[in-house]
Order: structure tokens, then C-alpha cells, then sequence
């Protein structure tokens, strides 16, 4: 909601600066209770379970990335999907037991840049 309402008023600061507060609040509770972004996903599920799930476009397109060689990191950089959607898509994935991370790195404090929010202005 927040996204249309930081489009439909691109001169409204607030609106942008609460957006990156709770896209930021929301990256950091997913890297600190879930999987960081050195973690490598994998699949868990065969193709014929696969196709009993109710998959949307964007989790079968994050799936088709998973190969257990890519980290989260690697596989948010190739996507045409934000940050922010990538991670919200892994979570889905990971709590619908379609994905996991057999070998998770210990949750870290990790620097990354902000996320991109698809407003018509940003937030320095």
C-alpha cells in the first residue's frame, strides 16, 4: 500500500521515509530469523509436487534460480525482481517447505545498500 501511495504522491517524503523504515525493518527481520544473504537455498520438493502447489509466476521464477550453488545474494543480483521481493518470495517458499537452507550461515549484522523502492523519488 505504501508503494502506491509513495507513486501516487511522489512529493510526500513521509510516505518514502516510512516505506524504507518498514522495508528495512522487514530485510532485517528476514536476515536475522530466517537466512542471511550468504545462505545457499534448495529446492525440497520433486517436480511432481511441484506441480500440485499454487505457485505464483514470481516464486516459480526465484525457484528456477535455485540451484544449490547460488547464494540469496547471487540469486536477488540476477533477478529482475527488488530486493525486497526477492526476500519476501524466499520466505514464502522457505515457510511453504518448497525451499530450505541445509547450511545456514550464523545471522550476522550484514551492510548491505537500501533497498531499491519503486517510487518516483528515493530516500537518501
Amino acid at each position: 500500500m505504501l508503494q502506491g501511495l509513495a507513486s501516487a504522491n511522489p512529493g510526500q517524503r513521509d510516505i518514502l521515509e516510512k516505506l524504507l523504515e518498514i522495508t528495512d525493518g522487514f530485510r532485517s527481520a528476514i536476515l536475522q530469523h530466517n537466512f542471511t544473504l550468504d545462505d545457499i537455498p534448495v529446492v525440497t520438493i520433486g517436480p511432481d509436487a511441484i506441480s500440485q502447489t499454487h505457485i505464483e509466476p514470481a516464486e516459480a521464477f526465484i525457484m528456477s534460480r535455485i540451484d544449490g550453488r547460488l547464494t540469496v545474494r547471487e540469486i536477488i543480483r540476477i533477478s529482475t525482481l527488488s530486493e525486497f521481493e526477492c526476500l519476501r518470495t524466499m520466505k514464502r517458499l522457505l515457510s511453504a517447505k518448497v525451499i530450505d537452507f541445509p547450511s545456514r550461515s550464523s545471522p550476522k549484522e550484514q551492510t548491505q545498500p537500501r533497498l531499491r523502492i519503486a517510487a518516483t523519488e528515493t530516500v537518501p
